[in-house]
Formats: structure tokens, C-alpha cells, sequence
């Protein structure tokens, strides 16, 4: 890991919007928001928890 690690967002066509970031904005529950941003940050870090590669 190289300390700067970077979480790319698509933007819809047409009206060019977020849909994660506009998610994540509608929900009203902190605490909810602030596992997804967690779980967010270990999955940049690398950290994908319970998983299973396909292939």
C-alpha cells in the first residue's frame, strides 16, 4: 500500500451524478453512514473481509 490509495466514481450519463455519494447523503441513519464509510476505507486499504474470488 502506498499511502495514497484512490476510490474512483462513476458518474451516471446524461445528468452526470453519484449515485453512491447521493445514497449515501439520503441516509439518515449516522450510524448506518458511518459503517459504509468504514467498510468503504478497509476495502481500499485491502482488507475485503469474509470473500471468495471467482474464477
Amino acid at each position: 500500500m502506498s499511502g495514497c490509495e484512490i476510490v474512483e466514481h462513476y458518474l451516471s450519463p446524461g445528468e452526470h451524478r453519484d449515485f453512491c455519494i447521493d445514497r449515501l447523503k439520503r441516509l439518515r441513519d449516522g450510524q448506518a453512514k458511518a459503517a459504509v464509510v468504514a467498510r468503504v476505507i478497509r476495502i481500499v486499504q485491502g482488507n475485503f473481509g469474509d470473500h471468495k474470488f471467482c474464477g
